[in-house]
């Protein structure tokens, strides 16, 4: 089903957030909630839109973006046969997926997102990124957090709103550990 997010505080009616979750499950709806600062699903297709902008200001055509994220799954059916990427898509398509994956990390760091396998289902679940792909923070994990924190401050330096690594990747980094610790830490 369609995803939708439920945005919560400490203290919030029970009873307002149990009606809001059998609608949305009455709807057929796929339910995540949040604390406040989303909706995360708008928040990610930003970044995504800000990075897609970037490359384009600095003189990406726009049939290689979108190559680019075909070739990695993003904008094309499960079963379509991908692109395959050139050098100059790999680095379109990190700063892509890098903006991504920042943006999540700031819903970990502002406490939108709870758990990062919360991000990595909102992003899927909204068709942001392939399921086959895992989602944006088991990207990350992927990447390796030292490497994608280097880049982004790389990135920054162009555009720093986009690219300037969320606080979390410094703590992640220095306790040796990814997002996927912090799943396994919230069980």
């Amino acid at each position: 089903g369609l995803p939708a997010e439920l945005s919560f505080t400490d203290g919030a009616d029970a009873r307002g957030l149990a009606l809001g979750l059998a609608l949305a499950r009455r709807l057929g709806w796929r339910v995540f909630f949040t604390g406040p600062g989303g909706p995360m699903v708008q928040r990610l297709r930003a970044a995504l839109s800000a990075a897609i902008a970037a490359q384009e200001a600095s003189g990406v055509a726009r049939e290689t973006v979108m190559t680019a994220l075909a070739s990695f799954g993003i904008g094309v059916a499960a079963r379509a046969v991908l692109p395959k990427l050139t050098a100059e898509g790999k680095a379109v398509l990190d700063a892509c997926l890098g903006a991504i994956a920042n943006q999540g990390a700031r819903l970990l760091s502002e406490g939108v997102a709870r758990r990062p396998a919360e991000v990595d289902a909102v992003a899927v679940a909204a068709g942001l990124f392939p399921r086959w792909q895992g989602g944006p923070m088991f990207w990350a994990d992927r990447r390796g957090l030292l490497v994608l924190r280097s880049d982004l401050r790389h990135r920054a330096e162009a555009a720093p709103q986009i690219y300037t690594p969320a606080t979390i990747f410094d703590a992640l980094i220095a306790e040796g550990r990814n997002f996927a610790a912090l799943d396994r830490a919230k069980v």
